[in-house]
């Protein structure tokens, strides 16, 4: 021990009990709790396949080996929205999508647009995004001043 200022101070950081090369830590009194974790969790159920649980992170590996997983945000992912497990479905053709937003599933119109004036953009139900060529007999005008015509999908200025 120390002394300093004429009082006996232990001056070696806290934990470590002994002198010298036989100092060794001391082992909290209170030993910190083990961190959770939230875990969909395998129910065996057809209509409750998952639910969810909180584990410690001691025993996460062991949910992990039976086909449980870590959740995940389910305010944004389509595979787990509003709950595990709780898919939103595919869209019903190519001119959808889905998302989840705020755990609930949403449904829009794919957007097209491919920032050319010189294309018309459409949705095929079956393929997707379509870009036209505006047809040059057309004259359709385009650039920043609307001087320029279209021809072969492109803006030409002179």
């Amino acid at each position: 021990m120390a002394v300093l200022g004429g009082h006996g101070v232990d001056a070696r950081p806290r934990g470590i009990q002994g002198e010298g090369a036989s100092a060794k830590p001391v082992k909290p009194t209170h030993p910190t709790k083990p961190a959770k974790v939230g875990v969909c969790h395998a129910t065996g159920d057809m209509e409750q396949p998952y639910r969810l649980i909180t584990v410690s992170d001691r025993s996460l590996k062991g949910h992990l080996k039976h086909g449980d997983y870590v959740a995940t945000d389910m305010t944004s992912d389509v595979n787990n929205c509003g709950g595990c497990g709780e898919t939103c479905d595919s869209p019903a053709d190519a001119c959808s999508t889905v998302s989840c937003v705020d755990g609930m599933c949403m449904t829009a119109d794919t957007d097209c647009d491919d920032g050319n004036e010189c294309t018309i953009d459409s949705c095929d139900p079956e393929t997707g995004c379509v870009h036209s060529l505006v047809a040059d007999e057309d004259l359709v005008a385009c650039g920043e001043d609307g001087t320029g015509v279209c021809v072969a999908g492109t803006c030409q200025t002179e």
